[in-house]
């Protein structure tokens, strides 16, 4: 799985949660601070930031900027791999932002 399915999986995984998802393709084509991350997804329960990589991607230094900055202030953020959509892990993670059903 590429960074580019792993985006498309996660966006019809919060279509069909019904979450509001954002994604960001290249956040230095955007205006502001560089290194935003990948994909902002909301609900009334709550709001996630996540940085999405390939297998052996690495975070660039603005992107560990934004997460260190998301850490300092308890915003909910992750760095997702195509192993944590293989696991389970990021649909749990929007099952939780998706509330109670």
């Amino acid at each position: 799985m590429t960074e580019t399915e792993l985006a498309a999986a996660i966006i019809e995984h919060c279509d069909r949660l019904g979450l509001a998802v954002h994604h960001c393709r290249d956040s230095r084509k955007c205006e502001g601070t560089p290194g935003l991350p990948d994909m902002i997804i909301a609900s009334v329960y709550g709001i996630m930031f996540a940085e999405l990589k390939g297998p052996d991607g690495d975070t660039s230094a603005d992107q560990d900027m934004w997460l260190y900055t998301l850490h300092k202030a308890a915003a909910p953020y992750a760095v997702w791999r195509p192993h944590d959509w293989e696991s389970g892990l990021i649909q749990n993670h929007l099952a939780w932002l998706a509330g109670p059903r």
